[in-house]
């Protein structure tokens, strides 16, 4: 590897300032979920199961998300491949959030 990659880093601030919004924006993001997903299938008795699965489904997800990305990184594209599969992602995630849901409203028989 070139030695002179050191240099072409972001400074210590910018650094900082990234992870200080991804561990306060996780950290909210997850309890959001949480409180969606416990409204959703409030009251049915397999609600651990699920909120289970969805930690474990989390958990992996932080462990082989960012290996995809440096593996995406990686190709000649350089940071759009990244960029498109995030936002592609987050496209698929909003449109799944507000799609009618019927059968899973808390309440429901």
């Amino acid at each position: 590897p070139d030695p002179t990659w050191f240099e072409e880093a972001p400074p210590w601030q910018q650094f900082a300032g990234g992870y200080l919004c991804f561990m306060i924006g996780y950290s909210i993001a997850q309890s959001m979920v949480f409180v969606d997903f416990f409204q959703c299938f409030g009251g049915k008795k397999c609600l651990g199961l699920y909120l289970g699965w969805l930690s474990s489904i989390g958990s992996a997800g932080r462990v082989v998300g960012p290996l995809f990305a440096v593996w995406l990184y990686g190709l000649d594209t350089g940071g759009l491949t990244v960029f498109s599969c995030n936002a592609a992602l987050v496209a698929a995630g909003g449109v799944l959030t507000m799609a009618p849901v019927t059968g899973f409203v808390s309440g429901a028989a």
